[in-house]
């Protein structure tokens, strides 16, 4: 009870909408999420639009999309001592990508001739340092762009996938340049095929950002670990890397939005794990953070097994390629790769 009470106190001081859920109904409401009309004794489960599964058996941190106030909105949910805390995203997050779209558009434009100018530099050592610079600005406003894109549902291209062989493929790929900097990659896939429906491109771009993450977090010689599991009529793709420091799993979720100031630059942007959370929703799914042995951190994604869809795109259709026709792993990979690889004779 005195925990409670504790919790409740921390909530209603906090500026941002908050409520705590116990046994899946909510049990009390801060100030700032009095505009969803929440009500106390209102059960938690029914408005859950992804996630809801996950969110029975999760331990600590998770992210899923549930209904309030007649908008779909970002939720994070951590658990302590049986007492569920949730933090909707507001308003603001999403007019934040807006901005972020808006302002990578203008970006775009200054960089459009730089590849012609790397084409005549005869030094392919300076070459490739200049097409990596390039390849990480380029990742940036992708996901700077994208991100709002992410955001809408109805914008994914579900495609009939055999799930498993089409994470090895990207993981071979991964493994192919992650040894340039003695990182091997470990993976765990089952043996039996798994087709679901899944948006190929998405579900590529949050892989890769997973994969980048671990690699940033993680000393040479150590392994980026990748499983894919089935439970039901749910799928589970986690990976997880030897962390070099411990982190607060609550603060991966929202780092964009951050004020700025000096901090580790591995950090980056924080827009990467934004676009995983959208794939996983889009997928009718939800992300978790957790330290399973209490120094290497896990992010997982759960993917719903859907098979049947209005939507679904039985041939192919053209699409624009979001890297510009580059390598996808390189381009992916560029904040954690050498300079040596983007040289003009290797790319």
């Amino acid at each position: 009870m005195e925990m409670r009470k504790e919790i409740i106190t921390m909530l209603d001081l906090m500026r941002q909408p908050a409520f705590c859920v116990e046994s899946g109904v909510i049990r009390h409401i801060n100030p700032a999420a009095g505009r969803f009309m929440l009500t106390v004794g209102q059960p938690i489960a029914p408005i859950l639009d992804t996630g809801a599964e996950d969110y029975a058996i999760f331990t600590g941190c998770m992210q899923l999309r549930m209904c309030l106030g007649g908008q779909l909105l970002d939720t994070t949910v951590v658990r302590q001592d049986g007492v569920d805390i949730f933090l909707p995203d507001t308003v603001t997050a999403a007019e934040h990508c807006r901005i972020l779209s808006l302002a990578a558009m203008q970006l775009r434009e200054p960089l459009t001739g730089l590849s012609a100018l790397v084409d005549k530099i005869s030094d392919p050592v300076t070459a490739g340092q200049i097409n990596r610079r390039q390849h990480q600005l380029l990742r940036i406003l992708s996901n700077m762009s994208d991100v709002q894109h992410f955001s809408d549902r109805n914008a994914c291209r579900m495609e009939y996938t055999e799930i498993g062989t089409f994470i090895a493929e990207i993981l071979e790929k991964a493994a192919a340049l992650l040894e340039s900097v003695s990182i091997r990659v470990e993976s765990q896939l089952p043996t039996e095929a798994i087709y679901a429906l899944a948006d190929r491109d998405q579900l590529e771009r949050a892989l890769y950002n997973l994969i980048s993450n671990a690699v940033k977090f993680s000393l040479p010689g150590t392994a980026v670990q990748v499983q894919l599991r089935a439970s039901g009529q749910r799928l589970y793709l986690s990976v997880s890397g030897q962390s070099r420091s411990a982190t607060d799993p609550h603060d991966f979720y929202d780092r964009f939005l951050r004020e700025p100031g000096l901090e580790d630059p591995v950090h980056g942007l924080g827009l990467g794990l934004v676009l995983v959370r959208c794939v996983a929703a889009n997928h009718g799914g939800a992300v978790f953070i957790d330290q399973p042995d209490g120094h290497s951190t896990r992010v997982t994604m759960s993917l719903a097994r859907q098979t049947q869809s209005d939507s679904l795109v039985r041939s192919p259709i053209l699409r624009m390629d979001y890297t510009g026709e580059r390598d996808h792993g390189l381009f992916e990979l560029a904040d954690v790769l050498p300079a040596e690889l983007y040289q003009p004779n290797r790319i």
